[in-house]
């Protein structure tokens, strides 16, 4: 994974030296793929590539165009960071840098079309220092998710490859979905993704955001869906006055930027933000909602191996469990202490953790 661009490398004629020139016109990102034409009764589809390569004239006026060839590049998208035990607001601000960098990182990829001219090809490897094993030669259009866009037309519609509906949990008979904290107090809840669906860890956030019973919401996040619901509740349950602790991952690859805007919109709530454990990238998936129940305050507590979003859940295979076991629920709430606090852990007594223990008790479960 890396950054990517494309781009119409134009090559003009420089009279005074007697050789070609090469420009490079980068094709905007901002704008949608395809343009459409309405002609009759059919719409015809126009890449945005081909559009910039027609009206090349109108750049380089008075210039001959020898060539113009399309050409797609992936940068790599690694940036080094100042590693350190402590994350405060310059190592924020050096994220943010390093996000700036990674656009001009190292060209490792090129694609590019049939024929593209010889001195393109001179150019590209000399400017880039990239071997022919790294150049692409692709018929047709560069960058097919653009077709998502043809895709979403009316014409389209319910035409492609769909998902298949998830099923109902096994541990999760009907209804009681309608009271589940009530069924979680005498049943552990196990999910398989994507063929169980993340609804009713969501839907728990959110009854747990509204819930005057509700006390505080803990939870580590590693990525988000774009218009997050999970985002939501937690806004929403800093705004009715809960306790709300999150830990934000700001070195999840390419969701570096959206992580600390996110973060940023849960402390101007009013919500308890870490960006991240010192050296450490924090991949755990832990959620601890804490309620008060007469006398007694009960954990409510979600262990996954999936993000919290909604929109991958259905992609990817994933493990969770809800769950109210006073030992798991320690564990988790001694979890969150150690993160929030920079507390010395207790021994746990069923999760194991990374980098302290994780490789040592994997070995010895194995070898029993």
């Amino acid at each position: 994974t890396a950054e990517v661009g494309s781009m119409a490398p134009a090559s003009t004629p420089d009279v005074e030296k007697g050789q070609e020139r090469l420009t490079f016109v980068q094709i905007p990102q901002n704008l949608t793929r395809f343009f459409e034409i309405t002609r009759k009764d059919r719409v015809v589809f126009v890449p945005i590539e081909e559009i910039v390569r027609a009206n090349l004239p109108k750049l380089f006026r008075n210039v001959e165009i020898v060539s113009a060839d399309l050409l797609r590049i992936t940068r790599n998208g690694d940036f080094t960071l100042e590693e350190s035990e402590d994350i405060d607001s310059n190592f924020i601000k050096e994220i943010q840098l390093g996000l700036k960098t990674r656009k001009r990182g190292r060209v490792v990829r090129v694609e590019v079309e049939p024929d593209a001219s010889s001195y393109l090809m001179g150019i590209l490897r000399e400017r880039w220092n990239i071997d022919n094993g790294n150049i692409f030669v692709i018929p047709g259009l560069l960058d097919l998710k653009g077709l998502n866009q043809i895709l979403r037309y009316p014409s389209f519609r319910g035409k492609g490859s769909k998902l298949p509906a998830p099923v109902a949990p096994l541990s999760l008979p009907d209804g009681a979905e309608e009271n589940m904290f009530e069924y979680l107090k005498h049943h552990d809840v196990l999910l398989h993704h994507p063929y169980n669906s993340i609804e009713p860890v969501v839907r728990l956030l959110e009854r747990a955001a509204e819930d005057p019973q509700v006390l505080g919401i803990k939870q580590t996040i590693y990525r988000l869906a774009e218009d997050s619901r999970v985002t939501a509740a937690l806004l929403k349950a800093a705004e009715n006055g809960k306790h709300v602790s999150v830990l934000f991952e700001v070195k999840a690859r390419f969701d570096e930027e959206r992580n600390i805007r996110e973060g940023a919109r849960l402390e101007k709530a009013g919500c308890f933000v870490i960006y991240g454990v010192g050296k450490y990238k924090t991949h755990t998936k832990m959620l601890m909602i804490i309620r008060k129940e007469g006398e007694k305050v009960t954990r409510y507590v979600h262990i996954g191996s999936g993000n919290y979003n909604e929109q991958t859940s259905r992609l990817y295979t994933d493990l969770s469990m809800l769950t109210t076991n006073d030992t798991y629920g320690h564990d988790v709430s001694e979890f969150f202490n150690v993160i929030t606090g920079h507390s010395q852990p207790d021994d746990y007594e069923y999760l194991i953790t990374a980098p302290k223990d994780m490789r040592q008790q994997l070995i010895h479960l194995v070898r029993e």
